[in-house]
């Protein structure tokens, strides 16, 4: 759209169902400048695409992981009146085993994969056990 001075802008238009004082049938238009939101939008893109060209192709092994569910047990052993976290951990190693169980792995970069020696994200994406399987607890 070109505004009356003739610089462009970004609009919406929305149309809604209406009548009008003798009940005749009409449509109610509005015309919205939606340009800031728009430029928004794009900022936000490319800024996206910014930081997903750093993440793969950093040379070092980058990982996204969900740490909620472990986060909840770790609540729910606070609320059991554990204090120690570090001596519950040697008391009980299944429990660290079970925390890495609940770590999901959301996304890797390239060089992750290369040192799994990965053919595709797939293999690693899931639970972290699955891939630390060879590590002890105490390495976790």
């Amino acid at each position: 759209m070109v505004k009356r001075g003739g610089s462009e802008f970004h609009a919406a238009l929305a149309a809604l169902p209406a009548q009008d004082a003798d009940g005749a049938a009409g449509m109610r238009l509005t015309l919205s400048d939606v340009t800031e939101r728009k430029q928004a939008g794009e900022s936000l893109q490319k800024s996206e695409e910014e930081y997903r060209r750093l993440f793969e192709d950093s040379p070092i092994a980058l990982w996204v992981e969900d740490f909620s569910e472990v986060k909840r047990r770790l609540d729910g052993l606070k609320q059991t009146g554990v204090r120690d976290a570090a001596a519950y951990f040697r008391a009980n190693p299944g429990f660290v085993r079970e925390c890495a169980a609940l770590v999901r792995i959301q996304d890797v970069n390239s060089a992750a994969l290369k040192l799994y020696h990965a053919r595709e994200k797939s293999e690693l994406l899931g639970s972290l056990a699955d891939i630390l399987a060879t590590l002890s607890h105490e390495q976790f």
